[in-house]
């Protein structure tokens, strides 16, 4: 006897199997419906289950991850406060797109490509907060964020270099007046 019954998560649309899945309640907040339903582009029941128990197994992992983000620290009582809203600074991303619009002009791609890379170091690192918001133990963590995650001396030295002259334009060009946490880090050769 042959086996007719669809792979998990999936149905039979014009002989195409398509993935579908309901998003649970609790998660439902990110998403923009409460079913998720994708191709699988196949008629073969043997590569429909497979590519569903994958599409299954990784929509678990990202769920799992949202739950996690969606949690509130252990000792979250115990953590500072971090009001960042109180800043008339500009946040360090608005200070990337006025340093691309400005420092920009008539540069390579790889001139936006490295700058956007390096903020977007920072930002994944730290957040992305207001300019003045930045403190030197933020510097200290980022350098030791790069170097664990396998990046040499060299390369933190050029990114945080990078990240100082979009710090340095932003505070000249709109008159702010404080130290760059930037300067002055300790990087190791």
């Amino acid at each position: 006897m042959v086996d007719t019954k669809n792979p998990q998560y999936t149905f039979l649309k014009r002989n195409t199997y398509y993935f579908s899945r309901l998003v649970p309640l609790d998660l439902r907040h990110h998403y923009t419906c409460d079913r998720i339903v994708q191709s699988l582009k196949t008629s073969s029941i043997v590569r429909a289950r497979v590519l569903s128990k994958n599409l299954g197994s990784k929509l678990d992992e990202y769920w799992f991850a949202l739950r996690i983000k969606d949690l509130a620290p252990p000792g979250e009582n115990f953590l500072a406060a971090q009001d960042h809203t109180s800043s008339n600074c500009p946040l360090i991303e608005e200070c990337l797109d006025q340093y691309l619009s400005v420092k920009g002009r008539g540069k390579t791609g790889r001139f936006h490509a490295t700058a956007k890379r390096n903020i977007k170091y920072l930002t994944d690192c730290l957040g992305n907060r207001p300019l003045d918001s930045y403190k030197s133990s933020d510097a200290a963590s980022l350098r030791d964020w790069l170097l664990d995650n396998g990046l040499s001396s060299g390369s933190v030295l050029r990114i945080v270099g990078g990240i100082k002259a979009v710090i340095n334009f932003s505070s000249t060009e709109n008159g702010y007046d404080f130290r760059n946490p930037f300067a002055g880090l300790y990087l190791p050769t």
